[in-house]
């Protein structure tokens, strides 16, 4: 030591020099040592301040090491703070330095600061990505956050900076990640490596886990005999192997205390722990010895030591959890259930599908009497084992699932005590006979009445093997004490199937071979008085006391039938004495003792017991208080209160009542009985209807009396409120289904007939226009029925009791006989009604028809006429059309005809002399005049442009002067604003014409789009003037833009296809030669075909 403090003190050693105290685990002597250097390093003046950083940050990582295996809290806050001052000084002299950066983070992992300590690894690798303890701090983090894959990456990409050979940390990181993420083969793969890497000193680590792996791998019966074997051995050669590595590694003494505590060698095992509890540096290692020497304890029922090692383990590690279950299973056995049940939640916590502890917290919350905790936990552990296709192969958890569920949930129930005779049955053991008792009180209650007979069968047969063989006195005596109990539940079974022959015989030999058995000689007695023999009832009632004269049941009992016997006065003092002598707060008297008080009020009617009646209730409703002190949730006495409400008028109040009760017991039919009573009492027929059918379908399966008769009652009040026949015949199907289900009383017959009465009145007093023939004779029908049954009730001897009133029924009688009569004119009367109405019905209906066919005819007619009009609009259309198709074909034909040669020299030779003389003309004028007289003395417009049009209409003509006979002349359209000679006679003829025409209109001339012949030449001498024609200024405005000239936009077809089109006049160039040869001068008018056709014929 001495040397290397004088070595560090001359700053002539290395760096790992410095180390060396701290890989031989003298950690205080590092720091000494550290700490001498740092004080030499102050006094001297030639050393820098930068030289003390490596110090400093290694005195802050030996301190967190010592922080990391400190025994008591103080010290590790001691360490940390001894370090916090070293990072300080190192921050002082060069806050940027790496390694204190890095040390500042582990810093801040041990006090679990792990964002801080994240942002430290961060910035360092911000700087070198390749630190590999950075990588190493930041896989740590993502480690204790349980995000493996993060974690993962960290280390495979620190293994890459990793020198070969370096530490097997890193690998062993990897593998641990790869085991998280489930990746086993992986994972073994990893550890596999780690000792790859270092043969010659394998990590005994990564030996101890690959061995817990293959342990793991050992106890998989998926994987067969041989692989599991084979597993086993491997897993012990790796435990030798780390042994072997490292003989006082605590890690491995550990595991080979779990190997021998397997091995239920538990000597060895505690040997084992404790020489790793006296090795081990680490708290957690240390905690894990405790834990394996507590378990070892804990088997050989040593409770005291396991319950103090336990306890020493969770303070060592307070995350341990199998430390957790096992101190919980010692606080169990000291009785302390509370605390036991807060560290089976602790362990929960972590843990929240474990199987085992889910049990075992079920069953003490069962003690505990916290049932609804207790089912939530069996239901979650069936679930889990459901989820997870495995069977359920503790037949105990079952029966206690079972027995939780008796009370509130009988199905459920059955259905566990199932899942556990299959258990016992594929396990080949017998099941006990209470089990079968029970699975077969189960059936019984869910109403499989055959299956529970034959449950009850076999644990009889159970009780008599065991009793065959049983010796002890005590166990005989049990064992027959079951079979009393069985035997009395197939007695109960009988009465169900209502086989009370069968169920008597069980009770009376039950009575003669235990006579002191009291529940036999009360169904003997409530057998009798339901055949109405009750004077035999109370007998078997009074056997009773000969074995407790103060048995507040018998008493009960004796008083309900004294009641049916209308002796309220005994029935009084019978109930009187239970609650006196018997049990003053027993609820069931007290209820009882209520309910008299309330048919006492009910009886006493009218103004004079008006007292006694607000008497009998007051005692009522004390007597349902009482009840209600002591059982705050007593439904049936809560019940008797708002009846006694109901009773007196206050009806919202009992209907608030009724609903607390509902809401508070879902299978209790009274309350809903009552508060429909209630809705009926508050004329709210159709909401009492349907509450009573609710009651009748979920509780009654329809067949209940009562409840039927108070639905016929509710729809004849609501019939009679409405007056609604429909009401009143659903109140007949409700008596008449009474009638089916208690077909012997008598007063069910007096209601059917009331209801056949009361619907045959309700259909007389409608009036004639409301009701039907149909009606009134189903009245008649059901009014006919109704008084043969009052006839029948009216008969009965009078010995018999009945429970309708005979005088009523005779007044019913005759009542119904007057009513018969009545309606049977009122029946003719409709008859003759309906007639004379169907008479007019079908007069009118008659009239209707007959208009509805004189207006389609008329509506006939006018189509036809229009269809007629428009046909012959057609057909005109077509002539017309027709007409001047042929006209245009003619008109072709003349156009083409060969003129003589004679005839078109001499008018070419006429029309060259009108040029000149318009020549002339135009010459004196000086070029042209707008108003001027031709040689007849006529007015006309002269465009100024004629002389270029003549110029040009000069060319063409003398073009085309040469052309042959025969050929034909293109049609064009021609300016409406014609004149074609100044020759009078041509004047007369055209109005020869125009008298023959009358007022067609003028002709627009169409000519050929394919050819102009020199006629464009006259046109061209023609003046297109407005006065000419006033009346044409339309025409005459949309042709004078281009005189002369083939309008481009003239029609293509021949003929136009509407109807206003039919007035143009096609004129053929032949017509046109004619009037030029004769001098005449056309007049601008339109002319419709028929009678260009005319004039064609005429020229």
């Amino acid at each position: 030591m001495h040397t290397i403090y004088w070595l560090v003190k001359q700053r002539r050693t290395k760096f790992s020099y410095k180390i060396e105290y701290d890989k031989q685990g003298k950690h205080q002597d590092a720091i000494y040592i550290l700490g001498t250097g740092l004080s030499a390093a102050a006094q001297s003046n030639r050393e820098q301040p930068r030289a003390k950083l490596p110090l400093l940050t290694l005195i802050a990582t030996l301190n967190i090491k010592k922080a990391r295996y400190a025994l008591t809290r103080e010290e590790k806050i001691q360490y940390l703070t001894e370090a916090t001052q070293a990072l300080n000084e190192a921050d002082s002299i060069h806050r940027q330095y790496e390694p204190t950066m890095i040390v500042k983070g582990l810093l801040r992992l041990q006090r679990g600061d792990f964002d801080g300590a994240f942002q430290d690894f961060d910035m360092v690798l911000e700087r070198r990505p390749g630190c590999v303890p950075a990588l190493l701090g930041k896989a740590r983090i993502y480690y204790y956050r349980k995000k493996y894959r993060d974690a993962l990456r960290s280390y495979q990409t620190a293994l890459t900076h990793q020198p070969a050979g370096g530490h097997p940390d890193i690998r062993l990181g990897i593998g641990l990640c790869f085991h998280k993420l489930e990746m086993y083969q992986e994972a073994k793969k990893a550890f596999s490596r780690c000792i790859e890497v270092n043969p010659t000193r394998p990590d005994p680590t990564a030996l101890i886990l690959l061995a817990i792996m293959e342990f793991n791998e050992s106890k998989d019966f998926t994987r067969g005999e041989e692989a599991q074997a084979e597993a086993l051995m491997q897993g012990k050669e790796h435990m030798q192997n780390a042994f072997k590595a490292n003989k006082k590694s605590p890690v491995v003494l550990n595991q080979f205390a779990n190997y021998y505590f397997l091995r239920r060698d538990f000597a060895k095992a505690m040997q084992a722990a404790s020489k790793a509890s006296k090795t081990a540096d680490d708290i957690s290692i240390k905690a894990e010895s405790a834990y394996q020497m507590a378990r070892a304890h804990h088997q050989m029922q040593e409770f005291e030591d396991a319950f103090k090692l336990y306890r020493q383990a969770l303070e060592l590690d307070p995350e341990h959890v199998l430390a957790q279950y096992g101190l919980a299973q010692m606080l169990v056995w000291k009785g302390e259930t509370e605390l036991a049940i807060q560290n089976f939640e602790k362990v929960l916590t972590v843990e929240s599908k474990n199987v085992e502890t889910l049990k075992v917290l079920g069953s003490l919350y069962a003690q505990a009497g916290n049932r609804p905790k207790a089912l939530e936990l069996f239901n979650k552990v069936t679930n889990i084992i459901r989820d997870q296709h495995f069977d359920l192969d503790d037949p105990g958890m079952s029966i206690e699932l079972a027995q939780l569920a008796e009370e509130t949930d009988p199905a459920k129930s059955l259905k566990s005590y199932e899942d556990a005779l299959s258990v016992y049955t594929n396990q080949g053991e017998r099941v006990k006979p209470e089990i079968l008792n029970n699975v077969a009180a189960m059936c019984h209650l869910t109403g499989d009445l055959v299956k529970a007979e034959s449950y009850y069968g076999a644990a009889l047969q159970e009780c008599e093997q065991i009793l065959a063989n049983e010796t002890d006195p005590t166990s005989k005596e049990t064992i027959q004490g079951l079979e009393l109990t069985m035997t009395y539940n197939l007695g109960r079974l009988y009465e169900e199937k209502h086989d009370l022959a069968k169920a008597t015989e069980i009770y009376k030999r039950i009575v003669e071979s235990h006579p002191s058995y009291i529940d036999a000689h009360l169904r003997l007695g409530g057998i009798e008085q339901s055949l109405g023999r009750i004077t035999e009832a109370i007998d078997h009632y009074k056997e009773v006391f000969d074995t407790d004269d103060k048995n507040a049941d018998a008493w009960l009992m004796i008083g309900l039938a004294q009641a049916d016997m209308n002796e309220s006065r005994n029935s009084k003092k019978s109930l009187e004495r239970v609650v006196r002598d018997c049990d003053k707060n027993d609820a069931y008297g007290l209820i009882a003792l209520g309910n008299y008080h309330l048919a006492v009020a009910r009886d006493a009617k009218g103004d004079e017991k008006r007292q006694q009646r607000q008497e009998s209730y007051r005692i009522a409703v004390q007597s349902f208080s009482r009840v209600l002190k002591n059982e705050p949730t007593n439904a049936y006495a809560a019940n008797g209160i708002a009846i006694a409400l109901a009773e007196t008028g206050s009806l919202k109040e009992a209907q608030q009542t009724f609903d607390q009760v509902r809401e508070a017991t879902s299978n209790f039919p009274s309350v809903m009985v009552n508060l429909a009573h209630t809705l009926v009492e508050k004329n709210e027929f159709r909401q009492a209807v349907v509450m009573y059918e609710n009651v009748s379908k979920k509780f009654y399966d329809n067949k209940d009396a009562n409840i039927l008769l108070c639905m016929a009652k509710a729809q004849f009040m609501s019939a009679k409120v409405e007056k609604s026949p429909a009401a009143m015949l659903d109140a007949l199907r409700y008596t008449q289904k009474t009638y089916h289900v208690n077909p012997t009383d008598k007063a069910v017959l007096f209601d059917i007939a009331l209801v056949q009465q009361s619907y045959a009145q309700m259909i007389a007093d409608k009036p004639v226009e409301q009701r039907t023939t149909q009606e009134l004779r189903q009245a008649v029908a059901g009014l006919e029925m109704s008084n043969q049954m009052f006839h029948t009730l009216m008969v009965v001897p009078p010995e018999e009791h009945v429970n309708y009133d005979r005088k009523l029924s005779e007044h019913r009688f005759r009542h119904g006989e007057s009513m018969r009569i009545q309606i049977e004119r009122k029946l003719t009367e409709q008859e003759n009604f309906e007639d004379t109405k169907n008479r007019k019905l079908e007069e009118a209906k008659l009239k209707r028809e007959a208009d509805r066919l004189r207006r389609e005819r008329a509506e006939e007619e006018a189509r036809e006429r229009k269809r007629e009009e428009e046909r012959l609009v057609e057909e005109q259309r077509r002539s017309v059309m027709n007409k001047v198709q042929t006209m245009i074909e003619e008109m072709k034909d003349v156009g083409e005809s060969d003129v003589d040669e004679e005839e078109k020299k001499e008018r070419r030779r006429r029309k060259k002399e009108k040029r000149e003389r318009m020549e002339m003309e135009d010459d004196e004028m000086g070029g042209g005049v707008e108003d001027g007289e031709d040689s007849d003395g006529r007015k006309r417009k002269k465009p100024t442009q004629n002389r270029r049009k003549r110029a040009k209409s000069e060319e063409y003509d003398g073009a085309d002067g040469g052309e042959s006979e025969g050929t034909s002349r293109r049609r064009k359209i021609i300016s409406k604003d014609l004149i074609d000679s100044e020759d009078e006679r041509d004047d007369e003829e055209m109005d020869r014409a125009e008298a023959n025409i009358g007022a067609s209109g003028r002709r627009r001339l169409i000519k050929s789009k394919d050819t102009v012949d020199s006629d464009d030449e006259d046109d061209d001498d023609f003046p297109n003037s407005k006065e000419a024609n006033p009346g044409d200024n339309r025409d005459s405005e949309k042709h004078s833009q281009s005189p002369g000239k083939i309008v481009d936009d003239d029609y293509d077809a021949p003929m136009p296809d509407r109807e206003e089109n039919q007035g143009t006049d096609i004129r053929d160039d032949a017509g046109v030669d004619e009037e030029d040869e004769q001098g005449g001068v056309s007049s601008r008018k339109k002319f419709k075909s028929k009678t260009i056709l005319h004039s064609d014929e005429d020229e």
